[in-house]
């Protein structure tokens, strides 16, 4: 039998404060969504103030990372054509 049929059969047999309940149960959860997205947020501008300031500092590392990995290849790349 197919799930919705199972179900519908259900809600036809199930008593009058059963269907209300399987009714409210979605509702309410719909109504307290918009209530929490309505509230006030939390303040990161902290937050973002530091990762702003970390830019300096992690991009002078991912430099020098790619420096070394590209002086890794050219000298793999040189040894080759000299073998």
């Amino acid at each position: 039998m197919n799930k919705f049929k199972i179900i519908k059969a259900a809600l036809v047999a199930a008593p009058k404060s059963i269907k209300t309940a399987l009714v409210a149960a979605p509702a309410s959860l719909l109504v307290s969504a918009q209530a929490h997205a309505q509230s006030a947020g939390v303040d990161v501008s902290d937050v973002v103030t530091e990762i702003s300031g970390a830019k300096g500092p992690i991009g002078s590392i991912g430099t020098t990372v790619l420096g070394v990995i590209v002086t890794i290849a050219v000298f793999v790349w040189i040894r080759r054509a000299i073998k």
